[in-house]
């Protein structure tokens, strides 16, 4: 049985599935798990997380890089149904367990 993962923000970041860490190494990539958590429940934009992602000003490559980060962190995550990593109609959320 697949467990729901776990993400700890307080001192480093933890993303924990199946009692075991779920590599986030690259910088840009704990970025986007850290503003995906932050706000919890509600869909951000590939704006505004090109934005959190590059705070002087995102490059013309932004989007399509955006979503591949969005794919790496499915992958890491073993998120192939997209059922926890969702892509709205308005940006992507990152359904949380609530405990």
């Amino acid at each position: 049985m697949v467990q729901e993962p776990q993400f700890g923000l307080l001192g480093p970041l933890l993303v924990r599935r199946d009692d075991m860490v779920v590599p986030v190494a690259a910088g840009k990539q704990r970025v986007l798990v850290a503003a995906l958590l932050l706000n919890q429940g509600s869909a951000m934009t590939p704006e505004e997380l090109a934005e959190m992602l590059w705070p002087s000003g995102p490059p013309p490559s932004s989007q399509v890089t955006v979503r591949n980060y969005v794919k790496r962190l499915r992958r890491a995550l073993g998120d192939s149904g997209r059922t926890l990593l969702t892509t709205q109609a308005d940006g992507y959320l990152l359904r949380v367990p609530a405990d």
